[in-house]
Order: C-alpha cells, then sequence, then structure tokens
C-alpha cells in the first residue's frame, strides 16, 4: 500500500480537542488549511512481509512515484510488515535526497514497468552508505522497536522546528529544505499525476539524481 500524507504543526482549540476526544473529528482536513500553510510531505510504503536490514525490493512503480519530484521530501518505509495482530510497525523514516539512482538502475526500473525483473534493494538506491535500519527513529539496536510511534512522532516534530539535527546519527538535517507550502504539494501532485499519464503512454521523464 501507498499512501500520502502531510505533517504540520497545528495549534488546537478547546472546541476542537473537545470534538476530537468525543466524535474523533480532526479540527481541519487539508482543503480547509491555508494554502500558505507549511507542511512536510510523507510517502507512506507497507508491506506484509518483514525484509533484512538491506530493506525491500523497491518495485518499479514505487520507484516511478518517488522519482516524480526533484524537492526533498520523507519517505515512511514499514520495514517490519504486519505482525500476527495485524498492527503495523513503526516506519523508518528516509529523506529522498539520502537517494541516487544509476543509470543502470534507471534502466531496470524502466524494464520492470514492462515486465517481471527483479529490482534493486532500498539500501541500493542509499548513497549515505548506511542502511535503512539506521533510519529508524530513536535506534537502539538491529531492529526498530515495533510500536514505537512515540519516537515517530518526535521525529517528525523535528522536521517542522527551525533547529538543525541529525538523522540518522551522524547526519545534519536543515527542516527547512524539508518544508513546503500546501499550494505547492497540491501543484506537484498534479504534475506527478500529468508524469504518470505520460508514462502510461510511454514517454518517461527523469527526475531523480543520476550517479555518473
Amino acid at each position: 500500500m501507498t499512501a500520502d500524507f502531510g505533517y504540520c504543526r497545528y495549534r488546537w482549540t478547546t472546541q476542537e480537542k473537545d470534538a476530537f476526544l468525543t466524535h474523533k473529528r480532526v479540527p481541519r482536513s487539508g482543503q480547509h488549511l491555508p494554502p500558505s500553510c507549511e507542511l512536510i510531505p510523507i510517502c507512506f510504503y507497507t508491506q506484509h512481509a518483514e525484509c533484512s536490514h538491506h530493506g525491500p525490493m523497491v518495485r518499479a512503480r514505487q520507484f516511478r512515484r518517488l522519482d516524480s519530484v526533484a524537492q526533498p521530501r520523507l519517505v515512511a518505509w514499514d520495514l517490519g510488515g504486519f505482525d500476527h495482530k495485524y498492527e503495523m510497525s513503526a516506519p523508518v523514516i528516509i529523506p529522498t535526497d539520502d537517494m541516487l539512482a544509476t543509470a543502470a538502475q534507471r534502466a531496470t526500473f524502466q524494464k520492470a514497468l514492462q515486465s517481471k525483473t527483479n529490482t534493486p534493494l532500498l539500501s541500493a538506491l542509499l548513497k549515505t552508505g548506511k542502511y535503512p535500519i539506521e533510519y529508524a527513529a530513536q535506534h537502539s539496536g538491529p531492529f526498530p522497536n515495533h510500536g514505537d510511534w512515540h519516537g515517530v512522532l518526535e521525529l517528525l516534530d523535528s522536521f517542522t522546528l527551525g533547529k538543525p539535527f541529525e538523522h540518522p546519527k551522524g547526519l545534519i538535517r536543515q527542516p527547512h529544505d524539508y518544508k513546503h507550502t500546501l499550494q505547492c504539494i497540491q501543484q506537484r501532485q498534479a504534475d506527478q499525476q500529468m508524469r504518470s499519464e505520460l508514462d502510461n503512454e510511454g514517454i518517461h521523464v527523469d527526475i531523480f539524481e543520476e550517479e555518473e
């Protein structure tokens, strides 16, 4: 499953808090936010099976979705799949500017759109030399703590603030690089839909940085 989300800071009124606690009604949906509202765009990928520390195999259509926007954003990958209670494990959060596609990888993805072809693992697209598992929030062992969503929310909060921070360890993030207005995000979604239609007609537009 793939879904797009936006994360932002919002001060709830007392009435909005009461409405949410009583009726589970959120204060404002996306169409009710002002165009200038700053969001952290997040693309969320989930799967049904666990994978190794190299991460899952990135499908051709997943790569095409990542490839459709050049500006930095966040990608949440569910590496643990669903457990026996059908509860989703806490995802790893990978900024797209840490990903780099080679010409050979691009050719493989393009071929996979037309036929069954093994595509690269997530770790093969990372230019930082780190494993996907190292992008887990509050990483403290060989595997992320399933269900540790508190750590994920704290990490997302860090992206909405103004101070630089590390994620993962040793890599400095500048929060302003990942903030985009709602109007800008909606325009990108329209552009992404156009590129998807062009791809379906056999016209491919490259956006990702390519390794020489």
